[in-house]
């Protein structure tokens, strides 16, 4: 079975509800992770076969969690920099990943 890779307007316009004046670009063949820490979901179908994946900087992770549970800037900032993830965040960012993976 085929699955649909979503266009990149349709990427920016589902991000851009959590983050405003986001800029969206196509994705590089090979991404440079060498001073960044991630974060990835697979999307696993009814079959339990991997068919998707989605990654992003963990700072960006902890961002999406932070808006899916409204908390103020200037806490996610805090959170981005130290890197502490609480259980509430890491199961936002599951989400939003899970969302994100179905596209």
């Amino acid at each position: 079975m085929g699955y649909q890779v979503p266009k990149l307007e349709e990427v920016k316009n589902i991000l851009g509800l959590l983050f405003d004046g986001l800029e969206a670009t196509q994705i590089v063949d090979e991404p440079d992770v060498s001073d960044a820490e991630w974060m990835y979901g697979v999307f696993i179908d009814d079959e339990n076969t991997p068919v998707a994946i989605i990654g992003c900087e963990k700072k960006v992770a902890v961002y999406m969690g932070a808006a899916m549970t409204m908390m103020a800037p200037a806490v996610a900032h805090e959170l981005a920099d130290s890197g502490d993830i609480s259980a509430m965040i890491n199961d936002s960012i599951c989400e939003v990943m899970n969302i994100m993976s179905r596209l």
